[in-house]
């Protein structure tokens, strides 16, 4: 009879497992468009120099991964701009940034200098980990140097 409720806990145990692994492919089936990946780069630094570097490699993977086939959404590339016409601070460019991230089939974060310790990132991640969705480690030369086009 022990046998039998140790046998029947393990099956639970794993079909709760399972079922939670899986949910986002049972809930949000993949668009016949292929997937879309949300690409996270560090951004926020004292030094404009800093900043703008970081945003000329998020530009220059994102363009790069589209080239190789990609579906990439870099919020980076996409809020930079619009920072100085639209009022807004941290948190609502997080809130922004998150929301289009839990839609997202996967997460990317781009090794640049500064990634290991970017609060944005952080935040990323935790959402992605909440979201069931895979987070993948790419690195910035190896991205660039797949596309040999410039």
């Amino acid at each position: 009879m022990a046998t039998y409720l140790v046998v029947a806990s393990l099956c639970i145990a794993l079909f709760i497992i399972l079922t939670a692994m899986s949910w986002r492919t049972l809930i949000k089936p993949r668009s016949h468009y292929g997937k879309l990946i949300y690409l996270a780069c560090p951004y926020t630094h004292e030094d404009p120099e800093v900043r703008r570097k970081r945003y000329e490699q998020s530009l220059m993977a994102t363009i790069h991964l589209i080239r190789l086939g990609y579906n990439v959404f870099a919020p980076l590339i996409y809020t930079v701009p619009l920072e100085s016409r639209v009022d807004g601070t941290y948190e609502k460019w997080l809130k922004f940034n998150l929301a289009i991230l839990s839609r997202c089939d996967e997460l990317w974060v781009l090794k640049i200098p500064g990634w290991e310790v970017s609060k944005s990132i952080s935040e990323d991640i935790a959402c992605a980990k909440e979201h069931y969705i895979p987070v993948r480690y790419v690195d910035y030369e190896q991205v660039v140097n797949k596309d040999k086009r410039g």
